[in-house]
């Protein structure tokens, strides 16, 4: 059935579609993922024992408390399921790469204007994490970015807290090595305004 009403052509020019063609599409749900190099156990549990101490010196918030140690390498998010994207063909990419020997040696910043800061541990000879990132968001269609390779401790708190936190870093120092064999993918959904928490679904071996 035609339709006939005023368009900007002028009034009752003859309209080709119905009016229900105009309704915007709806997106269900939005897939979002997160590729990272995860410390083993017992790593990440000192991370968390310093976490705890740095919020005794100056507040972090529970975000950051009870954030998951790791160093990320990859962000990307599609209305469609994408597991199939991390399979052979990216596998493939990484067979020449062997374990990761990564060395955690002190404290270093980011600054997000004049109100907020992230403190990071920095990471010893980064090249090769800079590598994998490049190589692997070439490899999934990401545009690349300025990166530094690092492990946050405490992302965007407020510049008091920095402040009162900061000062007393130099004297704590930190140091810490492990091994990574692997790239692990993560990914939560949106769905109906609600975010899940994110799960490993995925893990990209770095070597053969």
């Amino acid at each position: 059935m035609n339709i006939v009403r005023n368009t900007p052509g002028g009034p009752d020019q003859l309209s080709l579609f119905e009016e229900e063609e105009y309704k915007p599409i709806e997106i269900d749900t939005v897939y979002q993922y997160l590729l990272v190099l995860s410390p083993p156990d017992e790593h990440m549990d000192k991370i968390k024992r310093l976490k705890y101490h740095l919020n005794n010196l100056a507040y972090l918030g529970s975000y950051n408390l009870f954030s998951v140690p790791h160093i990320t390498l990859a962000k990307l998010q599609s209305v469609h399921r994408q597991l199939g994207k991390f399979g052979k063909a990216l596998q493939k990419e990484f067979m020449e790469y062997g374990e990761l020997q990564i060395t955690l040696n002190g404290f270093n910043y980011f600054s997000h204007g004049n109100d907020l800061r992230t403190l990071y541990l920095e990471i010893e000879d980064p090249h090769k994490i800079g590598a994998i990132y490049t190589l692997l968001n070439n490899s999934l269609g990401i545009p690349l970015k300025d990166y530094v390779p690092h492990l946050t401790v405490a992302k965007t708190i407020s510049t008091t807290s920095f402040g009162e936190l900061f000062p007393q870093l130099p004297s704590m120092g930190y140091q810490d090595s492990f091994t990574c064999d692997h790239i692990l993918v993560l990914e939560r959904t949106i769905k109906n305004q609600k975010v899940s928490h994110y799960k490993p679904v995925k893990k990209i071996r770095l070597g053969k």
